[in-house]
């Protein structure tokens, strides 16, 4: 699902909001292990049918930058989007061209990606 956001993406000038929700047949995430700076992430792979609740973000330079929620109706889990994503059978995705968005990422002295104004 990722993957397919960068391929679309990856080649447009301006930045995009992406949005959407659908049914995954793998959940692939990482959230970011917060005990340490600068935090490092920890992938996790949920294999089985789970429903996408949620997945917002933006793309920018070719890069995707989206956080998600899933569920089995058991358990749910959230974090960031990561390509080994697989839709199920259904995925509705809405990207949508911000122009003129005055934003840029920059590392802080810890090593964290910060959004900043341009």
């Amino acid at each position: 699902m990722a993957i397919c956001c960068w391929r679309v993406c990856s080649n447009w000038p301006t930045k995009r909001g992406v949005t959407g929700f659908g049914a995954l047949k793998r959940t692939h995430i990482h959230v970011g292990d917060w005990d340490q700076m600068p935090p490092k992430n920890r992938y996790i792979v949920w294999e089985g049918p789970s429903e996408l609740c949620s997945l917002s973000g933006f793309i920018a330079n070719g890069r995707v930058h989206a956080h998600m929620t899933a569920s089995d109706g058991e358990r749910t889990m959230g974090g960031h989007l990561e390509p080994e994503t697989i839709v199920l059978y259904l995925c509705e995705i809405v990207i949508q061209i911000v122009e003129d968005l005055p934003l840029r990422r920059v590392m802080t002295e810890d090593q964290l990606p910060l959004l900043r104004r341009r």
